[in-house]
């Protein structure tokens, strides 16, 4: 099987590409391989490698910056995977996308469905539900991954960056009123191989958008102060103290893009259908703590 991995070198995609070995031939492309905001470019490497299955990790994932950007963003995270679901479609390959929670306006009090309509609030969140409605119109073979608040050992993120701010500081303040699934890169890509395998394994595949995040729920603050606390608790050099972490509101820091207040998302679909459970957001953040402490 040979697999046409684009993004390999960020968070998501470098634990894809360790992941996806198994599996077959696996030609790594990076930006500088592959510049998804140049159509040309990405029909060029599509005619070169010829792949049967498409994994595209690559994503302009620059959520504030997009709204200054907008052409750019809408290059990359809706043409390219256009240009993919097109030409997966004419040579019956597989196309494994990743999507994002910000596709959602975030005001339903409870997670969301595959099948609840998505109104994203930031032109990030946009252009990913632009690439979902593409990929479904036009490629039969598509497994979309809608995912949310990524993190992992390699690339930046949120937990890298709450560790390193425990280390210089004393207080910190953390958004407490955006609620969300913080999702391990090493979980979700261990996910993708095994949908992978068994959409090649000779039987009917059950092609389609899947939630796949991980278990339960918790706030950006939330999130900080369990890794914070752990990392204390293995003997991290944390100089901020329990208590001087500040929940506040999202509102009072400006940012250009609009977030979600919840952008939780139900995996049932995911569990019914390919009998995988997500794990708990904790047990992720333990696995890559125990990796970067």
């Amino acid at each position: 099987m040979k697999i046409m991995l684009l993004g390999c070198r960020g968070q998501l995609g470098a634990e894809l590409f360790q992941t996806l070995l198994p599996l077959g031939d696996v030609i790594p492309l990076s930006k500088n391989d592959c510049d998804l905001s140049d159509s040309d470019a990405l029909q060029q490497q599509l005619h070169r490698v010829r792949p049967q299955v498409i994994v595209n990790a690559a994503a302009y994932t620059a959520v504030d910056q997009a709204e200054v950007e907008p052409s750019i963003a809408h290059a990359v995270n809706t043409t390219a995977p256009l240009h993919m679901a097109l030409w997966a479609q004419r040579h019956g390959a597989l196309l494994v996308h990743f999507s994002s929670d910000y596709v959602f306006a975030g005001e339903k009090k409870r997670a969301y469905l595959e099948s609840d309509s998505p109104r994203p609030l930031n032109i990030y969140g946009r252009t990913k539900w632009e690439a979902d409605q593409a990929i479904m119109a036009h490629c039969e073979r598509h497994l979309i991954l809608r995912s949310s608040w990524l993190y992992g050992v390699r690339g930046s993120n949120f937990v890298k960056t709450v560790l390193a701010l425990a280390s210089q500081r004393e207080q910190l303040q953390v958004v407490n009123d955006q609620w969300g699934s913080p999702t391990s890169v090493s979980d979700l890509a261990a996910l993708t191989a095994h949908m992978v395998r068994g959409t090649n394994a000779g039987d009917p595949a059950p092609y389609g958008l899947y939630h796949a995040c991980a278990s339960g729920v918790t706030s950006w603050h939330g999130l900080a102060c369990y890794v914070v606390e752990c990392a204390r608790g293995a003997g991290y050099p944390i100089r901020v103290a329990p208590l001087a972490i500040e929940p506040c509101p999202s509102d009072r820091h400006f940012r250009p893009a609009k977030r979600p207040k919840n952008s939780s998302m139900d995996t049932g679909r995911l569990k019914a259908v390919w009998g995988w459970q997500m794990k708990d957001w904790r047990d992720g953040v333990d696995a890559v703590l125990a990796q970067l402490l």
